[in-house]
Parts: C-alpha cells; sequence; structure tokens
C-alpha cells in the first residue's frame, strides 16, 4: 500500500478519488484476472452468417425505420500517425545517403516495408504535393537515393506528429482526401436522416483546434455539395480516466515536482464519451478503416445490415420486456435468451427465474461484424466463461495467455477478426438510456510495459471499449465480408487496391 495523502491536490485537479488511486495500484500490483476462453467463435457457433436475401431484408429494415431515429456515427481519432510510419524513422537513423545508395541499403538490410514504400511512392495520396515542393531544389533529378532520403524527411516533417486522422489517405482528379474527410463522406451512404449527418470522434485535446478548423471547412462544403445538414461534435478522454504508472517494484513513479505521473488509460476509456451520446443507433469504427468513394455505397450496405440486424433483434427484446411487465409467462423470453442471445438459463426458482430473464434482456445491445482471418493484428470473437454463463466476447491477443493450452488452441482454430465495425442500441424498452459504465467488466484491464526516462514502468489501461468495457452488453457476431476492412496500420496499407482511385 502507498500513502495517498501527499497527492489530494492532484487529484483533486484530475477529479480522480483516493480510493479510485487505490484501485488502480492494486490492479498494477495483481494484474488482471485470467480470461476463461472456452472456444474460438465460428459461423454456426457464435457467427451468423447472412445469405444475399437475408442481407437485403435487414438493409430494408434498416432503411424503412431509420427516418425517426436519432443516429451518430462514434468514430476514436486520437491516434497519432507516428506508427503509420514507424519504419521511415528507423531507416533514417540507420541510412547514410552520403555512404551508400538506397538500393544498396536494401539490399542489405533485406528491408521489405522500404522497399514496398519506394517502389509504390508515386501512387501514394500526398508524394505528388511533396514531389512539387521537392522538384525545384533536385532540377528534375528525381531518381537519386538522395531524393529518396529527402522525400521520406519530408514525409516524416508534414505528417508523422500529425494525428492519424489528418493525414491524407486517398488522392483524387483534383483533391487529396483525409481519413477525416473520407469518413464524413462515406456517412453520406448510410447514415442521413431526416437530411441531417451526425458525427462524434473523441480526439487528443492538443489537436482540438486543428480537428474545428477542418471540420468546419468540411462540413460546410460537404453540407453545399450534397444538400445536407452536417453537424460534427468532438470529445476527449477525461482526466479522470488518467492512470498511475508504477516503477517494476509497483512504487508510483513521480515527476521532478513529486507529482504522480499519469497517462491516458487506453481505449476503454471511451466508455464514458460513448454514454454521453443520446442517439438511437451508434455505428462504431476505427479511424483507419475507411475506402474510397468508389466503394462507399457497398461499405455502407454492409453498416446497413448489421444496422437493420441490431433493430430487430432490439424490437423482439423490447417487446418481450413489455410483455413481461404486462405479466406474460417467462417462456418466450427463455427460448428467446437462449436461442439468440446465446445466455442459457440456470436452474432457478420461479421468481429468480423471472428476475434473471428480465435482468439479461434489459441490457444494451451490440451487432459486431466479423470479417475472415488475414492475419492483421488484433483481437476476435471468442467464448468466454464470464459470471459462470458462457458469453461472446472481443478478445484481444494480449489478453490471453500462451502457457495455456486452451487459450492457443482456440486462437489456432480461430476464423475470424474484429475489424470494430459495431452498431450500438443503447436505450432500453422505456426510451431510457442505459448508464453504459455499469456493463464494463473491470476485470479485464491491461497492465503494459512503458518506459519514462530510458527506465521500465508499468502502465494501466482499461478494459478495452469493444473488449471489457461492453462484456455486459448483449452481442451478436455478424460475419460481414472481408474486402469491407481495409485499415491503415502502416503507410503502405496506402497502397491497396481500397485506398487507390
Amino acid at each position: 500500500m502507498f500513502d495517498t495523502t501527499p497527492h489530494k491536490s492532484q487529484l483533486q485537479t484530475l477529479g480522480i478519488s483516493e480510493e479510485a488511486l487505490t484501485l488502480q495500484w492494486k490492479k498494477l500490483v495483481h494484474g488482471p484476472h485470467p480470461i476463461q476462453i472456452v472456444r474460438a467463435a465460428t459461423v454456426g457457433d457464435g457467427i451468423l452468417h447472412l445469405d444475399k436475401k437475408q442481407c437485403e431484408a435487414f438493409a430494408q429494415t434498416y432503411d424503412q425505420q431509420k427516418e425517426p431515429l436519432r443516429i451518430t456515427r462514434f468514430v476514436p481519432a486520437s491516434g497519432m500517425a507516428t506508427r503509420l510510419f514507424k519504419f521511415l524513422y528507423e531507416f533514417l537513423e540507420k541510412y547514410n545517403p552520403t555512404t551508400e545508395s538506397i538500393r544498396a541499403y536494401l539490399n542489405r538490410k533485406k528491408n521489405y516495408k522500404l522497399g514496398v514504400f519506394l517502389g509504390g511512392v508515386e501512387k501514394l495520396p500526398f508524394f505528388k504535393e511533396l514531389e512539387a515542393e521537392l522538384k525545384p531544389t533536385f532540377n528534375n533529378q528525381m531518381n537519386t537515393s538522395v531524393f529518396y532520403y529527402h522525400l521520406i524527411q519530408l514525409v516524416l516533417e508534414k505528417y508523422g506528429n500529425q494525428p492519424k486522422a489528418l493525414v491524407p489517405f486517398h488522392c483524387y482528379a483534383d483533391s487529396t482526401r483525409t481519413a477525416f474527410e473520407e469518413h464524413l463522406r462515406s456517412a453520406l451512404s448510410y447514415a442521413v436522416t431526416d437530411n441531417t449527418t451526425h458525427h462524434h470522434f473523441t480526439i487528443a485535446k492538443e489537436h482540438f483546434d486543428k480537428f474545428k478548423s477542418e471540420g468546419a471547412q468540411l462540413q460546410k462544403s460537404i453540407s453545399q455539395d450534397h444538400g445536407v445538414s452536417m453537424h460534427i461534435d468532438y470529445s476527449v478522454q477525461h482526466p479522470n480516466t488518467d492512470t498511475i504508472t508504477v516503477d517494476l517494484d509497483n512504487q508510483p513513479v513521480l515527476n521532478e515536482n513529486g507529482n504522480l505521473i499519469f497517462r491516458a488509460g487506453g481505449h476503454g476509456a471511451l466508455i464514458e464519451n460513448l454514454n454521453q451520446i443520446q442517439s438511437d443507433v451508434i455505428f462504431v469504427s476505427n479511424i483507419d478503416n475507411v475506402p474510397v468513394e468508389s466503394r462507399h455505397q457497398e461499405f455502407g450496405y454492409y453498416k446497413k445490415v448489421l444496422a437493420g440486424c441490431m433493430l430487430e433483434i432490439q424490437e423482439k427484446v423490447f417487446n418481450l420486456l413489455k410483455a413481461l411487465d404486462s405479466g406474460a409467462s417467462v417462456d418466450k423470453a427463455k427460448d428467446f435468451l437462449e436461442n439468440n442471445l446465446h445466455i442459457k438459463i440456470p436452474t432457478l426458482s420461479s421468481s429468480e427465474e423471472r428476475i434473471f430473464v428480465i435482468e439479461k434482456l434489459n441490457r444494451p445491445i451490440r451487432v459486431c461484424g466479423m470479417v475472415p482471418n488475414e492475419n492483421e493484428p488484433g483481437g476476435g470473437p471468442f467464448w468466454v466463461t464470464l459470471d459462470g454463463q458462457q458469453s461472446l466476447q472481443i478478445i484481444e491477443q494480449a489478453q490471453m495467455d500462451t502457457d495455456n493450452p486452451q487459450h492457443t488452441d482456440a486462437l489456432q482454430k480461430g476464423t475470424h477478426f474484429n475489424p470494430v465495425d459495431i452498431v450500438c442500441g443503447v436505450y432500453n424498452y422505456k426510451g431510457e438510456k442505459f448508464d453504459l459504465t455499469q456493463f464494463v467488466d473491470g476485470d479485464t484491464y491491461f497492465v503494459t510495459e512503458k518506459s519514462i526516462d530510458g527506465k521500465p514502468v508499468k502502465a494501466l489501461e482499461h478494459p478495452g471499449l469493444w473488449n471489457g468495457a461492453m462484456a455486459g452488453w448483449n452481442t451478436l457476431f455478424v460475419e460481414v465480408p472481408v474486402r469491407t476492412f481495409n485499415p491503415v496500420k502502416n503507410v503502405n496499407d496506402l497502397l491497396r487496391p481500397a485506398h487507390q482511385v
């Protein structure tokens, strides 16, 4: 245990209680509880496969019901572009343009990523702009190692310290578009109701002015071009979700002023931001998964399929709960829980059973798209034992125990991947909004290794937004085509067909 008394003033400023701080410290000391993975979710066993007719029906359901609904797109967008260019930073640290050519360097280092980058550099969305900027210096000698060296320097200078959302992703005949802009435009294919579209981006506080300025221009131009009213809101992670760091002896790390060193608590902290959204349908997606305009219609079609599925399941849940309120038997509700939401009913007395059924039905709902696994980094769909019940959860590899044969077997047999393509319903059958913080599995936090001033430390991250933060939601996994998933994890991903006009 450590004394929180000297840090009362700092905690008060951040809005963190001493009790919450002590709990953070205990979590860092003891580590997360082991995840009880049963098996991978697969098609027919936790993942729903829809045929063409079913897809059409769900998309039509959404189109028919969406007009009176409040619809918002929720996009975490605080991530920096640094990781996009990681291999370029590493190259600049090791390469000396005065001693060897880049070709010789590539042959010596076998640097595949750099080779792909240079081989396709003219197809990258920012190439023409940077080429024009460098051209006067090089007098049209565009194929020299020195030119490419300076080009890479310029890429990192312009975009390395930008939010990923504000990096050019796509190049059109008359303009380039950032991921931010492409998200706003892609929503026109599925998220417009009453001639209005709503967007919410979570961003880093220091970039608020950049987003606000860029957003205001895009809001005006897109609204004029398409005759829609566009609303863009922003939020930042709340300071009271920041977490402390400890050294390897589990002692809190202090700065030169004797204050605790806090870090952002990971994307799981955004459950607080999501909890503030007052909408009937919320689309959640990552900032880097958005294709060029020629693919927007298909991209939007499958989002409508997921939304229609959510609305249909939600309507059935609401009808069952209203019937139970009126004294109906629990039999239909039990059948629905077991066959549609995969929740087993334990042996209980009649009164306890009724309470159990109502409590399990009356929860926020999410329908998550799942794509066939193509070895992308990230989480996947699994059956997990939680509170004595098997439930469907999205689990990250970092949560798995590689020494546990059941975990490694489940990972090897996994067939699908989580692309963060989620549609949420956050109101109950009485029209009241759920408090989403009540459905978080607080034991599924992460302890990660970081460094401060070159010294190793341990940091705490909250249960992931679509992992433990949504563990208590009613969940459906639906297979969607892999072509709907086009992430940009490093800059070379912009060379994929989905990002080429």
